[in-house]
């Protein structure tokens, strides 16, 4: 058996050793150089030393310099050894100028958006064409600080029923914004800043917030946030600002001195005691054949919680005693408060005799016992079209409605209904009442327009005299050229039927009768003697119209028949009663009876002349 082999082993120096284990403790070596001569290796690259200055960053992040030394290194490159959630911006492109042994560069550092202490591993890379050498350093960030609202109130923190501005301040920990919350829904307008505010970095915050008028009866409370961020990190403080309750309006007391005038009329002095009122207005309820003049203007006065104002009553020139209702409206917000009193007027030892009521002297147009028909937006193949639906043919008369069912709105098919109409048209215009509220261009303008400030009948007159006037405009459009005018009034229309505006609803009648009148033309009331009674308290144009009578059953054969209408509406009807024998209204003559279409005919409406 031949002896063992002997194997060859490469020497290495002791310092080449040494500095081989020094290096170890600091990086990695990666090795493959081909051995030179003898088998000595080549030199590999080494890096000696690296680090960030500064080591350690607050929680926003920040930029460190990278400093190194290296050794027999023929290129540098920096590396992120870990995974973060915020950005770290530096270059990756190998740096050459490490060749000289030094190595250079800066690295940004994004915000910590945690609430853990970070650390961000790099590795320094040295190479050369041989070798590599991979030298760690480490980068800390500060955990993220959580916000916190230390205390918030608004100054003051109590406001009266009208509102006003309160002061909000603050005081926060740890917060890089600050932003102000409503939490609560309102009625009423809160107007503040939604912009965040940066001032709060200082720690402290401070805002104004100015707050509406509560117009309940009820004590509000509205409620505030004030929200402290830190990234995605916040804290939300609250605080409450509260609004008394709006106080109801009372009239406690109101007179009037001396309450009983001789038959001449004179002047009184109106005194009244209130609580809680923002303005007072005196208010005539009964309509009279005398003048009473007063203003109708709001009294701030009254915010003292007393009332004073003169009224001057005209004669009475009847032989029965007069009673002149009043009342002085106490008003705070949208509350109103109502007290009423009286001032009589003895009847007049000589009373003069009543003025006759003037009639209509035009004759009436439609042929005596015939039968027409009246159309409108219904009979329109759908709504806003211009086309009809079959109308019955060779009406010996018709009535078109101008309207859509609206005092505002026109019937879209009126040309072809007037077509089909002929010669024999007449028209109705659909009335309504005035919306109330702020004044509208319809009420404040129009041969009334210098007392409809201080009247409602006055706003009323403009009302009905302006819409009518645009009817009147709409139609002479259309090359039709109608003499005779109805005014359809119905209770269906939302009329308000209480004594206090049953005066505004005929003067709204009697100011569209007026245009019309103005126009050259005749107008006329479609209605029953009980709506007539509910709209306008069995009112009597300043000029007796024809009437048009609605309700009948059939054309004949009963007591609730169109012919039998025509007899009954020669007197007038008793408005409190839905049995009333006589049917008549407004003090006029019957032209017309509207009565029910047969059942199975087509649903349009066929009247009947009176003759």
């Amino acid at each position: 058996m031949p002896p063992p082999r002997k194997t060859a082993k490469a020497s290495m120096p002791m310092k080449a050793l040494f500095i081989a284990s020094a290096v170890a403790l600091a990086g990695t070596l990666a090795w493959s150089a081909p051995t030179v001569g003898l088998g000595a290796p080549l030199p590999h690259a080494l890096v000696v030393s690296a680090h960030a200055a500064s080591s350690a960053l607050p929680p926003s992040g920040g930029r460190v310099q990278v400093t190194g030394t290296v050794e027999n290194a023929t290129s540098c490159q920096l590396e992120l050894l870990s995974r973060q959630s915020f950005p770290v911006v530096y270059s990756h492109d190998p740096t050459t100028a490490c060749q000289d042994g030094s190595y250079s560069a800066f690295v940004t550092i994004g915000t910590n958006p945690s609430l853990v202490k970070r650390t961000v591993a790099f590795a320094l890379v040295a190479r050369n064409g041989y070798s590599s050498f991979t030298g760690r350093f480490y980068v800390s960030l500060g955990a993220r600080s959580v916000p916190e609202v230390v205390s918030v109130h608004a100054t003051p923190s109590a406001l009266p029923a009208g509102g006003g501005q309160v002061r909000v301040t603050g005081t926060v920990k740890h917060a890089r914004s600050c932003q102000l919350e409503l939490l609560s829904r309102q009625s009423f307008p809160v107007a503040y800043s939604h912009n965040p505010t940066t001032a709060c970095r200082h720690g402290n915050y401070s805002a104004y917030v100015s707050v509406g008028a509560n117009t309940t009866l009820v004590q509000r409370s509205v409620a505030f946030a004030l929200v402290a961020r830190n990234g995605g990190y916040s804290f939300t403080g609250r605080f409450y600002v509260s609004l008394a309750a709006l106080l109801a309006p009372s009239v406690m007391s109101v007179h009037a001195t001396p309450s009983a005038l001789g038959p001449n009329g004179g002047t009184v002095r109106v005194t009244g005691t209130v609580k809680h009122a923002r303005s007072c207005q005196l208010e005539l309820l009964s309509r009279q054949s005398f003048p009473v003049v007063y203003s109708h203007n709001p009294t701030s006065a009254c915010r003292h919680d007393s009332y004073v104002a003169h009224v001057s009553i005209g004669a009475n020139t009847t032989g029965v005693k007069r009673t002149v209702a009043f009342a002085l409206v106490a008003r705070n917000g949208p509350y109103s408060f109502t007290g009423r009193f009286y001032v009589s007027l003895v009847a007049n030892p000589h009373p003069s005799p009543p003025p006759p009521v003037p009639r209509t002297t035009v004759a009436d147009p439609y042929p005596a016992g015939a039968s027409g028909y009246d159309v409108s937006w219904p009979q329109c193949t759908r709504r806003g079209s211009t086309t009809t639906k079959a109308l019955p043919g060779n009406p010996v008369f018709a009535i078109v409605g101008v309207n859509d069912g609206t005092i505002d709105g026109f019937n879209s098919c009126f040309g072809a209904e007037a077509a089909w109409a002929g010669r024999d048209l007449s028209v109705y215009i659909v009335l309504g009442p005035a919306p109330g509220g702020t004044p509208v261009p319809f009420e404040s303008t129009g041969p009334e327009a210098s007392c409809a400030a201080t009247s409602s009948e006055c706003e009323g007159y403009d009302w009905g005299y302006n819409y009518a006037e645009s009817d009147i405009a709409f139609v002479k459009a259309q090359g039709v050229s109608p003499t005779l005018w109805w005014l359809d009034v119905e209770t269906a229309e939302g009329w308000p039927t209480s004594t206090l505006f049953q005066p505004v609803n005929a003067a709204i009648i009697q100011g569209a009768l007026a245009a019309i009148n103005q126009a050259g033309d005749v107008g006329g009331i479609y209605c029953t003697w009980y709506q007539w009674g509910e709209v306008t308290g069995s009112y009597v144009p300043a000029v007796v119209p024809p009437v048009w009578v609605a309700g009948a059953a059939s054309l004949s054969g009963s007591y609730y028949s169109a012919r039998s209408y025509c007899l009954r509406a020669l007197g007038p009807g008793d408005a409190a009663s839905l049995r009333s024998a006589t049917i008549g209204f407004a003090g006029g003559v019957p032209w017309l009876v509207q009565y029910a279409y047969p059942p199975g005919a087509d649903p349009v409406d066929p009247d009947y002349s009176c003759g």
